[in-house]
């Protein structure tokens, strides 16, 4: 099952060929949700640990973690958690914008710091040969080891309707199951852990009982300051 990123007043009157306007007329809202796409489990997990660290130093405490269901992650953080307007404009029609530009801040926030961490996990020869790469398509344009070029977050791909991935359905590739995770469970992760037979314990994903009003306000308009300086 997919689930959409957007909220709507009435999912019955979306259809095909709908205009911009009509789109924003009929959506409520929307949960950031970032999704981590990478071949390698570790590099995704990394990713995802940074991503947190992040989140929690603008205070966003109510955010969810889940495995994709193949190997990667997803990080969401409900609507409610974002102020009624972002520089003057209304949140609920930053749609895809705001997603996007908040994937390319986080982009710039880790960069560095993930390009560190992976590098301690395998060399740029090692990776390479294990994607069959060209070593010099793993470099930037100041020849510097490029994380972005094995890990992928979706921010092209966010467009209007999109969906993710639902919690506790199958990844129809793997067989696995999408399983939220609690905050300290990211580290411990295994991926047999998402087998159905071991699943134990239901977790709620994008619950938004405990989330503060305003809690990513910080964090948003940072995103935003930095994307019109750019």
């Amino acid at each position: 099952f997919h689930f959409s990123e957007e909220h709507w007043r009435d999912p019955t009157e979306l259809k095909a060929g709908m205009t911009k306007r009509e789109l924003d007329e009929n959506r409520i809202g929307w949960d950031l949700l970032i999704d981590i796409d990478t071949k390698f489990i570790e590099y995704s997990r990394k990713t995802a640990e940074i991503i947190s660290e992040v989140f929690s130093s603008y205070e966003i405490n109510n955010y969810s973690i889940k495995f994709s269901g193949n190997k990667g992650f997803h990080l969401a953080v409900p609507f409610k958690a974002f102020p009624n307007e972002v520089n003057g404009m209304d949140t609920r029609l930053l749609f895809p914008d705001g997603p996007r530009i908040i994937a390319s801040f986080l982009k710039y926030r880790i960069r560095e710091r993930l390009r560190d961490e992976i590098l301690k996990l395998s060399t740029p020869e090692e990776i390479a040969k294990s994607l069959g790469m060209k070593l010099e398509e793993l470099y930037d344009t100041k020849k510097e080891f490029d994380p972005f070029s094995i890990i992928e977050l979706d921010t092209v791909l966010i467009s209007s309707r999109h969906l993710f991935r639902g919690a506790y359905s199958f990844n129809e590739k793997s067989g696995l199951v999408s399983i939220p995770l609690k905050r300290d469970g990211l580290s411990k992760f295994q991926l047999s852990d998402a087998k159905p037979e071991n699943i134990t314990e239901i977790i709620p994903f994008l619950d938004e009982t405990k989330v503060g009003r305003n809690e990513a306000k910080g964090f948003i308009i940072t995103a935003f300051d930095w994307h019109s300086k750019q």
